[in-house]
């Protein structure tokens, strides 16, 4: 049958009941943002007891899940998934209301106004459909109107007499807004893309906080990063209702603060007073602002908490340089819009550092973005499946590269970097000798040979049923990018009947040649590429669902070539590497831009459950090689390049060897090794 939209033959049969359509990924897109919606305000008795009777049920419900057995199993299970980082089902998402609340933002200019008209720009081009802009400066709104010519009917201007202070300017503007969320924010803060709806969609929720922080990213020199957990917002979102209700600003009476501590002051004061007052006891903290100018990092910033500010990735995902003079100069570039979760199309929860590509060393430095509900990272600048294909081919031959170090002086970020894994960094920094790890059984558990298909035999031990006697032709086996075909070629062995994509053309001749069936394609054509009669025992998945601009997209067209019984097998870097830990940014596996995604087992787990997949098993491993590339990036900074490919040198290999010996006997069994195995089945149950 030929379509008469392409006039082109389908290659592949319909899908059949219960899964999706290829390059349709099950996932929640950004909301869109309607029209403004006016409305009647409900009067402010009514409203506020509404508010008291939700903060009420807010800590009813805490209480009553607070028992004593309740909590007794909570720490059980919440120690039981430390331990074997098991899979968390999807998330339902949270109820909306029908309208976007009108987002009141506040800016007070009392001194310099170099970053003013960026942040304006900023704020407007978020496209939010409710927004009021208010401008207090003793300057008179004249003087800001004219350099605005574009947005004068947008823009309210106020004038305060002097003495002026943040506080009283504040409090002038609060008292002017029309709007549900009151908003301050600097004038030197650039706010991300995408921000205010994420601000918007948060307060339609009906569970929402009635205090809002927006953390900083900081920018220096070129380089963006997060800020330190709990350091002072740079933006600060109000439920106006609990404004009112704590009595606003009216009650300060101390000295006017500083600028760099207003924001915290303000939460800790809001925070406080909600709390005594309806049990709120934290501060929901989003990334979304770039600040510059006097807001540089300095080797002495402050480290004081806004309340009880909650940070959203985990402890051992925050990397912070050691000072600004570790820091080399980069071409100031504006920050691209947050990448989206593989997973449902959402917004991050933090930005984690920025990198250049410390493998080929091309140019420019890329966002890695973390997203708590998946547990996951992405990249930014997002890219499509071209600029996938580009950054593959513009890898350089094996015999152009090299490592690449700085200077010894010379500002490298991250440069040997330590924050965690005791134990690891001791190892490493107290190699065994030489002579011991050359014994067996040691130079077993730190081979360095290629592991694939032991490994693969590991991961589907007993889950594929057993080959039966008479069966004239072996169980079918399909690797998505073989390359040259060296893992097909342990399948043969073992008794497959081997298969291979690869868009390489000189690697799949290679592996026709060894006697392997190949296709030529990208994984991402995998429906195109194999023919429409096959199907597969196995289909592996080695180290390519990371490099997929649409990485969920790829698991489910893969998952269309399985037989009913069976196995998906998935190799990608661990997200919950204790190695990350040690490392930070100097990880081998980050590798942007050509790993577009860092996934864990529980992100395995979400998108197996939105493919029609079952996770059957889930193990962890960690192999010298890359913790070789991993000692050697740590040891040159970001400022660096260290290729895969290069042989290792004899003047690490001790240390390296002890830190995987330490990785085996305390890491990679419960699930924190350098990379992760996962075996799928399809979930003949729905």
């Amino acid at each position: 049958m030929i379509d008469p939209e392409t006039q082109e033959t389908p290659t592949q049969l319909p899908l059949p009941a219960g899964f999706l359509e290829p390059g349709t990924p099950q996932r929640i897109a950004e909301p869109v943002l309607p029209p403004a919606v006016s409305r009647p305000q409900p009067p402010v008795d009514t409203a506020i007891d509404a508010l008291i009777r939700h903060f009420r049920d807010v800590e009813r419900r805490r209480e009553s899940a607070t028992r004593r057995p309740q909590r007794l199993a909570a720490r059980l299970r919440h120690w039981f998934r430390i331990l074997t980082r098991q899979a968390e089902g999807p998330q339902a998402l949270p109820a909306t209301h029908d309208v976007w609340p009108r987002l009141s933002v506040v800016m007070p200019i009392l001194g310099p106004i170099t970053s003013l008209y960026q942040a304006i720009e900023a704020l407007l081009a978020q496209g939010y459909p409710d927004l009021e802009l208010i401008l207090v400066s003793p300057f008179g709104p004249a003087l800001l109107l004219d350099s605005l010519p574009d947005h004068q009917s947008q823009i309210i201007a106020l004038s305060i007499h002097e003495p002026a202070d943040l506080v009283s300017a504040l409090r002038r503007g609060f008292a002017r807004a029309s709007g549900e969320i009151l908003c301050w924010i600097e004038p030197s803060s650039i706010m991300l893309p995408g921000s205010l709806a994420r601000v918007g969609s948060h307060f339609r929720t009906a569970d929402a906080e009635a205090v809002l922080a927006m953390d900083v990213i900081r920018e220096v020199s070129g380089w963006r990063f997060a800020a330190e957990p709990g350091f002072d917002p740079a933006a600060l979102f109000i439920s106006r209702l609990a404004y009112d209700v704590v009595g606003g600003l009216d009650s300060i009476t101390e000295d006017v603060p500083s600028p760099e501590s207003l924001a915290t002051m303000l939460a800790t004061m809001l925070a406080g007073r909600i709390a005594g007052h309806y049990g709120l006891r934290h501060i929901a903290v989003h990334a979304a602002v770039v600040s510059r100018g006097r807001r540089d990092i300095d080797a002495d910033m402050a480290t004081g908490a806004a309340g009880d500010t909650a940070w959203d990735a985990p402890a051992t995902l925050w990397f912070a340089p050691d000072s600004a003079d570790a820091i080399p100069m980069q071409e100031l570039v504006a920050a691209a819009a947050p990448s989206p979760s593989p997973i449902d199309g959402s917004a991050p929860a933090r930005l984690l550092f920025a990198s250049p590509d410390t493998r080929f060393g091309s140019p420019g430095l890329h966002d890695v973005w973390y997203h708590a509900a998946s547990h996951c990272t992405t990249i930014a600048p997002v890219a499509d499946r071209g600029e996938v294909r580009r950054l593959a081919a513009q890898q350089p031959p094996l015999a152009e590269r090299r490592i690449i170090e700085p200077e010894p002086d010379a500002p490298s970020p991250w440069r040997d970097w330590r924050f965690g894994a005791r134990l690891l960094a001791f190892a490493l920094d107290h190699p065994l000798p030489g002579w011991l790890l050359d014994r067996w059984p040691l130079k077993r558990l730190i081979a360095w040979t290629d592991r694939t298909g032991l490994e693969i035999g590991e991961i589907t031990r007993s889950l594929l049923p057993p080959r039966e006697k008479d069966r004239i032709t072996a169980r079918d086996a399909l690797e998505i990018g073989c390359h040259s075909g060296d893992i097909l070629d342990h399948l043969h062995r073992q008794g497959w009947k081997t298969h291979g994509t690869e868009i390489n053309v000189a690697a799949a001749e290679a592996a026709r040649a060894k006697g392997h069936i190949i296709w030529a394609g990208a994984p991402d054509d995998l429906l195109q590429t194999v023919p429409i009669e096959e199907r597969f025992d196995l289909v592996f998945l080695g180290h390519v669902v990371e490099r997929q601009a649409d990485p969920l997209a790829l698991v489910q067209r893969a998952a269309r070539l399985l037989k009913p019984t069976g196995l998906l097998v998935i190799a990608t870097p661990n997200l919950d590497s204790a190695q990350i830990t040690l490392f930070g940014p100097t990880w081998a596996h980050w590798h942007p831009p050509h790993h577009r995604a860092i996934l864990s087992r529980r992100t395995l787990g979400l998108m197996a459950a939105a493919s029609g997949l079952r996770l059957r098993r889930c193990r962890s491993w960690s192999h010298p090689y890359w913790t070789w590339l991993s000692v050697r990036l740590n040891r040159a900074g970001l400022a660096g390049i260290v290729p895969n490919g290069i042989v290792p040198d004899s003047e690490t290999r001790s240390a390296v060897e002890t830190l995987i010996l330490a990785s085996r006997l305390l890491d990679d069994w419960r699930g924190r090794g350098d990379y992760l195995y996962a075996a799928l089945s399809l979930d003949l149950r729905v």
